[in-house]
């Protein structure tokens, strides 16, 4: 299990939040594709226009949803999967493999 470096917005305070490895390679490719690496303070995930291309904008929670919802659909799971659903199953797995609650829960951007 490796972990991720975040800054916290409000601030600035600093995350170091445990993550599957697989998950560091997806957003490392992620970052690179998008060609926003460098970019230490701008959002992390972004918003998108009409040509395809990532802004400086943060990607709005309706359009995340709606990423999911199709991503859902295409994989013929339940129409009920949300945002949440994932965070809920990332925890699970976290504790299923040794994590604790208490540093599970320390990368909480909500705190």
């Amino acid at each position: 299990m490796g972990h991720l470096d975040f800054v916290h917005e409000k601030g600035g305070k600093r995350h170091d939040v445990p993550a599957h490895h697989n998950a560091e390679a997806y957003l490392d490719a992620y970052l690179h594709q998008a060609g926003i690496w460098e970019d230490k303070k701008t959002p992390l995930f972004r918003a998108i226009n009409r040509f395809r291309k990532v802004t400086e904008r943060p990607m709005h929670r309706n359009d995340a949803l709606a990423m999911i919802k199709r991503r859902a659909k295409a994989a013929g799971l339940p129409a009920n999967i949300s945002c949440h659903t994932f965070r809920a199953t990332g925890i699970t797995a976290y504790l299923e493999n040794g994590g604790t609650i208490e540093n599970g829960d320390s990368g909480d951007v909500d705190q």
